[in-house]
């Protein structure tokens, strides 16, 4: 198979009918405490790309890791064959809301076709597993304060001149090259 074809693949081919464990690694940032303490505002649902159906699932959680059985049942209540995004849904409370999603992870296929796991060739039955990371903002910090905990010095007018600096400079150069000559133009670009 040429890398070609394995570009096309999911990163998970199984036959419809089989049923398989998924487990979900997740890094978070800025969450007190890992996804188990939030169970109660998280959410998986598998969206199945090819057929456009969605299906919420039930999961378990223990520590970072989400996990769920992806059953003969609950295939043909997605649609049954087609690419599948398992999505990971948080709402920790407040404000602190994420999404985490995985595109087109996994593949069911029909019982005639071969099951498969990326990036070898080999046919690997059996666990799914994905890793991912969900981003949350760290309340009470203002981003000056973050700026100054990197290390940096200064008044915060002169973090609000260093963060303006980037898009001063991109400003100066676009006028400078709005005022050249057709003809220095190629010579720059000789």
């Amino acid at each position: 198979m040429s890398w070609r074809d394995m570009a096309r693949l999911a990163a998970y081919g199984r036959r419809i009918g089989n049923t398989f464990a998924v487990a979900l690694h997740v890094r978070t940032t800025f969450l007190a405490g890992s996804l188990a303490d939030h169970a109660d505002g998280l959410a998986l649902s598998l969206h199945n790309e090819t057929k456009g159906r969605q299906v919420d699932v039930p999961l378990a959680v223990d520590g970072n890791v989400v996990s769920f059985t992806f059953a003969a049942d609950l295939q043909i209540k997605a649609g049954g064959t087609g690419y599948y995004t398992p999505v990971l849904l948080l709402d920790a409370g407040g404000d602190d809301v994420a999404a985490l999603d995985w595109w087109r992870a996994i593949e069911i296929v029909p019982h005639t076709a071969q099951e498969y796991s990326r990036p070898g060739e080999g046919v690997m039955v059996g666990p799914v597993s994905f890793s991912g990371e969900m981003s949350f903002i760290a309340r009470g910090l203002l981003a000056y304060d973050a700026w100054l905990a990197d290390g940096h010095t200064g008044s915060l007018s002169e973090y609000v001149a260093w963060m303006r600096q980037p898009a001063v400079e991109a400003a100066q150069a676009m006028q400078h090259f709005e005022s050249l000559t057709n003809i220095e133009i190629e010579q720059m670009l000789k």
